[in-house]
């Protein structure tokens, strides 16, 4: 019975070591929609390494999401709100109607072209060597009130460059851009990142061919090095 017990206590140690990799705590300071970079972890938290922030030439369509803040939502929050009397106070019986925004790239085909342009050379070197890089695909975002419903509306947004080289969020009614929105002004609270599939094109140049969040299908690879492997194979 005592070496029953015994088994038992260290079980339970054991167990309260190891933390559950969903409840990690995940690091946004450094997070902007579209930035690159890769995501490193340890037991108690996950951060972004942010390591490029590509040049757009062209407008990147974004979709936008309303969401209902649940338990899970509210917490991740209420870790970046510092202000006490703004956080949401989560009741299991009385649930949250606050809503908030996930932004996500929309218009892949054009992002991609972007990555793949000759402007961007320095980001596309960057990603053929870096290990197990990642794209900034979505993020949430809690805006004031009269801001979220300028937001919801709003027939088309875009994700654009500024002179400065930094992000905005472009609104369109009819065609017309009707407002920019400089997104770092905003509490951004999560975010979800999608790889880079690789592939040799017709020129038999190895390009990124697509970014996907479930893995890379055939023929495109999730790395560099695997196509530039078969295209060295295929010569031989």
């Amino acid at each position: 019975m005592r070496l029953f017990s015994f088994f038992l206590v260290l079980l339970q140690m054991s167990c309260a070591v190891i933390p559950d990799i969903s409840m990690r705590d995940k690091d946004v300071s450094t997070v902007e929609l579209g930035m690159i970079g890769t995501v490193k972890t340890n037991e108690a938290s996950t951060h972004f390494i942010t390591s490029a922030l590509p040049e757009i030439n062209e407008k990147v369509r974004i979709t936008i999401t309303e969401r209902t803040f649940d338990k899970a939502s509210s917490k991740k929050y209420n870790k970046v709100q510092k202000d006490k009397s703004q956080q949401i106070v989560w009741d299991d019986s009385i649930h949250s109607r606050s809503n908030y925004l996930d932004l996500s790239i929309a218009d892949k085909v054009t992002w991609v072209k972007q990555i793949n342009s000759e402007f961007n050379d320095g980001v596309a070197a960057y990603l053929r060597s870096a290990d197990e890089p990642v794209l900034i695909a979505s993020v949430s975002i809690s805006f004031p009130a009269d801001l979220h419903r300028e937001l919801i509306s709003a027939q088309e947004i875009y994700l654009v460059n500024n002179e400065r080289k930094k992000y905005l969020f472009e609104l369109y009614d009819d065609h017309k851009r009707m407002k920019s929105v400089q997104l770092s002004s905003y509490l951004l609270f999560d975010y979800n990142t999608k790889e880079f599939c690789w592939i040799e094109n017709d020129k038999h140049e190895i390009i990124i061919a697509d970014i996907n969040d479930t893995g890379c299908k055939k023929p495109m690879s999730e790395t560099y090095q695997k196509v530039e492997k078969k295209k060295s194979e295929f010569k031989f």
